[in-house]
């Protein structure tokens, strides 16, 4: 019903009723709110005082005369002031509240309103929002028609928030602006009052719902008023907005975000009080990474997080969320994004610090400012900020991190019993950062400077004497980029110094194959080495060139065939799809890995080539592609690959690569063809013509959903 067409039709009842009942009209006007006016449903309020059951009758008849005359229909309610008194508080100061708004009226201005019960009443007024969201979700995914009503839920817990904060409106349009106006955290409201308005436009229903879902609990997060703690929390993000179904990997996998238990140790030598929340492993979803930061860890003052290139935009999602529920929480990222793609890193307007390069001392220089108060980066080498103009500033670093009195990670702030140590009690060391070779798809150089530092060998034995001792560790993984410096002298440092000190102890490595040779192999095989990851990445000559990697691949035959000879388990990692690479070449690839198979290899990965930023694909991406990169690859597959080998490898190691390099191949095949190599290297099967056979293996797989 148009507007003035309505205020014809009131003029008239209004006529009728006063002829009838005088003063006892106290009002007479519409509740729906002015955004919906011209939707067809307009509720009609009319209160009077001292009704009997005889002037209901009356008032009904009154109502029905003048529909008939108007040819209308009207959802009338009809109410006594003592009706209206005996109403929940926050419904009292809603209506009144509107009716001052809109008309200028108000017959409830003698009721008393108590803040502290009413915010209690809005408080919960928003909680019940969230399980009816919940109660309408079966029934939206089968009929978007129903969106209204999750819209509708939403802006019930939006109004009930405005009236807490004094900034109550008359409509759900000026709900969401006054929202967005004081809490741009909120800019989601957006979407969700345009689903409202027109719900058969939203293509997206669950992510709708999930909006929905997450603007409420952030509500009822903020209107509870947490105060920050004194603290910091570590996060390892998760890998993706959506939990990924659990698998058999998740079962078992048990890496240690390493780099975090070295910035919680070094923040213990500060005396802050730090805690890690591992929601990777924990397999969390963006929104409850956040409801465990409230709940779980009392909403620390200072939130750091590590996000590598591929999950960025989680940690993206996840400071939104934070600065929905407090504007008092500093969020910090570090890691190589925020170094070699700093102002990405910073293009979320709740992102409040990039700490770039080596973590240790920026970050515990910036935290120490937090946590007393003092939010100015300004003279902090390796932090960056965004200035209000969109400028960013900050410098690098201009000293490192002694390694000489490098601290044992808190491998404390783990639980390990609970998590870590259920299969197998192994703890995670370096030995050095940075690693000296150029290879194109790698961006440790640049994120190190170029330079391998080392940890004075006594620093690490010590480290390993000490996670032996005090956690029962049994096994030691030595996650350096690349062990084998120098021809594996450092392999040799660290065996020998195994020895002198006596320390009996399992361990594993990465290395360069072709630096190994038989007798290294016999050192590492007597001093406790179990396994040994090897970083192949091509099958073929020319390709090691062109890729920087120049990996003689005669010699990590042989070196594959020594480990097996010594009992020494040793995986691969291959990487397809690189620039100019033909389908020829990505098959020597796929068969070298077979051959290798043959000779004892026993596990392998297929990475597709991502260009992440500070790697020369990402400038081969820029400069000859002409393609902005900013995550090089996206790792946000929730497919669940029910019993396939290849697939489930698939999702653990192949993200989707921002953009494919190779023009044989888009993204989403490139990704697929890892899958076919997982499938010829389970098989032991050699590729003849991979082009016709890949083709065939993707038909399949899209006929099964899998390549989505």
């Amino acid at each position: 019903m148009a507007r003035p067409l309505l205020d014809d039709l009131l003029e008239e009842l209004g006529l009728r009723l006063r002829h009838t009942f005088g003063s006892q009209l106290i009002y007479l006007g519409t509740t729906t709110p002015v955004d919906e006016f011209g939707s067809g449903d307009v509720d009609v309020l009319i209160v009077l005082s001292q009704l009997s059951d005889a002037h209901i009758r009356l008032v009904w008849n009154v109502v029905s005369s003048v529909r008939h005359t108007w040819n209308v229909f009207l959802d009338c309610r009809m109410r006594t002031t003592e009706d209206v008194l005996k109403q929940p508080l926050l419904e009292q100061f809603l209506l009144k509240t509107f009716l001052r708004d809109c008309y200028g009226l108000n017959p409830f201005r003698d009721v008393a309103v108590a803040r502290d019960v009413l915010s209690n009443e809005c408080r919960l007024r928003i909680a019940e929002q969230e399980d009816r969201i919940l109660g309408l979700l079966p029934s939206a995914i089968a009929d978007v028609g129903h969106l209204r009503g999750i819209g509708t839920a939403t802006f019930e817990a939006v109004h009930a928030f405005l009236v807490m904060m004094d900034k109550s409106t008359t409509s759900k349009d000026a709900g969401r602006a006054e929202l967005v106006r004081g809490w741009p955290a909120f800019q989601d409201i957006n979407a969700i009052y345009k689903g409202y308005r027109n719900p058969t436009a939203v293509s997206d229903v669950p992510s709708y719902v999930a909006t929905a879902l997450g603007i409420v609990k952030h509500l009822s997060y903020r209107a509870q008023g947490f105060s920050c703690a004194h603290s910091v929390l570590l996060v390892n993000a998760p890998s993706s907005l959506l939990p990924h179904p659990l698998d058999e990997w998740f079962g078992y996998d048990a890496n240690m975000p390493l780099g975090l238990l070295c910035l919680g140790a070094h923040l213990r030598t500060l005396e802050v009080p730090v805690r890690v929340l591992d929601a990777y492993a924990m397999n969390m979803t963006a929104m409850g990474t956040v409801d465990a930061i409230v709940r779980e860890y009392n909403l620390p003052k200072v939130v750091g997080f590590n996000p590598s290139s591929p999950n960025i935009h989680v940690v993206h999602a996840i400071a939104k969320y934070l600065k929905r529920i407090s504007n008092d929480i500093q969020v910090v990222v570090g890691g190589p994004h925020a170094t070699l793609a700093t102002a990405h890193a910073l293009s979320s307007p709740h992102i409040d610090y990039a700490v770039a390069g080596e973590g240790e001392i920026p970050f515990g220089l910036l935290v120490v400012n937090l946590l007393r108060g003092d939010r100015t980066a300004d003279g902090i080498p390796g932090v960056y900020v965004r200035r209000s103009t969109g400028e960013i500033t900050g410098s690098m670093q201009d000293s490192a991190l002694p390694l000489d009195t490098l601290p044992l990670p808190a491998f404390d702030l783990l639980p390990l019993k609970e998590r870590y140590f259920i299969k197998r009690r192994r703890a995670f060391l370096h030995t050095s950062r940075g690693c000296a070779f150029r290879c194109s798809f790698c961006s440790v150089p640049k994120f190190w400077g170029g330079v391998v530092r080392e940890i004075p060998i006594n620093v690490v034995l010590d480290h390993v004497a000490a996670v032996q001792r005090d956690l029962a560790v049994e096994e030691v993984q030595i996650v350096d980029d690349n062990f084998s410096h120098h021809s594996g002298r450092r392999i040799k440092e660290f065996c020998d110094g195994l020895a002198q000190r006596q320390l009996q102890i399992r361990w594993k490595c990465q290395v360069r194959a072709d630096q190994l040779d038989t007798e290294l192999i016999a050192l590492m095989l007597r001093s406790g080495c179990f396994e040994v990851d090897v970083g192949i990445e091509s099958g073929n000559a020319r390709v090691q060139d062109v890729i920087g990697k120049k990996l003689d691949l005669a010699k990590a035959r042989d070196a594959v065939k020594n480990l097996r000879n010594a009992n020494i388990v040793c995986k691969a990692f291959f990487i397809l799809g690189f620039p100019s690479e033909t389908w020829s070449e990505m098959q020597d690839s796929i068969n070298f890995a077979v051959n290798l198979k043959s000779l004892g290899l026993r596990d392998v990965a297929f990475f597709p080539a991502m260009p992440f930023p500070g790697t020369a694909l990402a400038d081969y991406a820029a400069d000859v592609l002409k393609k902005d990169i900013t995550q090089g690859a996206i790792m946000d597959d929730t497919q669940k690959y029910v019993g396939s080998y290849a697939l489930a490898r698939l999702r653990k190691y192949a993200a989707m690569p921002e953009v494919s390099l190779n023009e044989l191949l888009k993204p989403r095949e490139l990704r697929l063809l890892c899958a076919f190599g997982y499938t010829s290297f389970e098989s032991g099967t050699i590729v003849n013509d991979l082009k016709t056979d890949f083709s065939e293996f993707a038909k399949q797989q899209e006929a099964m959903n899998y390549a989505s």
